[in-house]
């Protein structure tokens, strides 16, 4: 696992967009239990019906909500930044899928200033790229 301290959900907005440049995605976006809204970014929110693996589990065993999978292309997840107050009111994480899979690759956690990204060949280019990477956790992690 790569660990990505990414301070802001703008940078990390950033680094999801790279890694949508070296793999085919798609885009989730999964909300806190206690939003209610119904729409975000311009796609529907529901029930995880597709059974994609969220990134948070809860103690009392809450089905987060999602929105439906959106193309995750370098410029269209750059274009939530116009999205980025109601993200950060109502988004707990928001997660890459690789095209035809239920499991996340990359995602952002937007409250605790990480992303993290499962394939560790990736790590030079993040580096690369200017963000800060280890494959060690965070100690505060």
């Amino acid at each position: 696992m790569i660990y990505i301290e990414a301070n802001g959900l703008k940078r990390q907005l950033e680094l999801l967009a790279l890694i949508s440049k070296m793999e085919s995605c798609e885009l989730v976006i999964w909300l806190y239990p206690e939003s209610r809204i119904r729409h975000l970014a311009g796609a529907l929110v529901s029930k995880n019906h597709v059974n994609f693996v969220p990134i948070t589990t809860y103690e009392d065993r809450t089905e987060p909500r999602c929105t439906s999978s959106l193309p995750a292309h370098s410029n269209s997840i750059l274009a939530l930044k116009t999205f980025i107050s109601k993200l950060e009111r109502n988004s707990d994480s928001i997660a890459l899928y690789p095209a035809g899979e239920k499991d996340w690759s990359a995602c952002s956690v937007g409250h605790e200033g990480v992303c993290l990204v499962k394939n560790e060949r990736l790590l030079f280019k993040i580096q690369s790229a200017g963000f800060t990477a280890s494959l060690t956790a965070p100690s505060w992690w």
